[in-house]
C-alpha cells in the first residue's frame, strides 16, 4: 500500500498543478477583454540558417512580427536584407566573440548600431 503513496502524489500534482492551484482565486490571473486588439507583437528569433524562418504561416501578420537574427555570418546578413527589402521588420543582432561557447542559457547578443 504504501507504494501507492508517491504514485498517487504524483497523479495529484499533475492533475490539480501550481498554476490552477493559484487560479483558483482569481486574483492572479489575467480575464481576456470583452474588446479585440491587434496591437501585438510577434517575436521570432532566427539563428544559424535561414532555413529555419518560414514566412509563408506569418504572412497575414507581416506587419506585427519582428525577426530577431544573428547576422554574424553573411548568408544571415543577406537573408536579414531579403527580409527587408520583402517589408518585414528585422531585428540584427552580432555576437560578440567568445560568448557563444560559454553556455546557451547567457546572453551574448547586442543589437548592431
Amino acid at each position: 500500500m504504501a507504494s501507492y503513496l508517491p504514485l498517487a502524489f504524483a497523479i495529484f500534482l499533475v492533475a490539480f498543478d501550481f498554476q490552477n492551484l493559484l487560479s483558483w482565486g482569481g486574483s492572479r490571473t489575467i480575464k481576456p477583454g470583452l474588446e479585440k486588439s491587434q496591437d501585438f507583437t510577434i517575436v521570432v528569433p532566427v539563428f544559424g540558417h535561414p532555413r529555419y524562418f518560414d514566412g509563408e504561416r506569418l504572412l497575414r501578420y507581416r506587419h506585427q512580427v519582428l525577426v530577431a537574427m544573428e547576422i554574424s555570418a553573411p548568408l544571415m546578413a543577406e537573408f536579414a536584407d531579403e527580409l527587408e527589402a520583402d517589408r518585414w521588420n528585422v531585428e540584427r543582432l552580432v555576437a560578440r566573440h567568445g560568448c557563444a561557447a560559454r553556455g546557451r542559457h547567457r546572453v551574448c547578443v547586442s543589437p548592431r548600431l
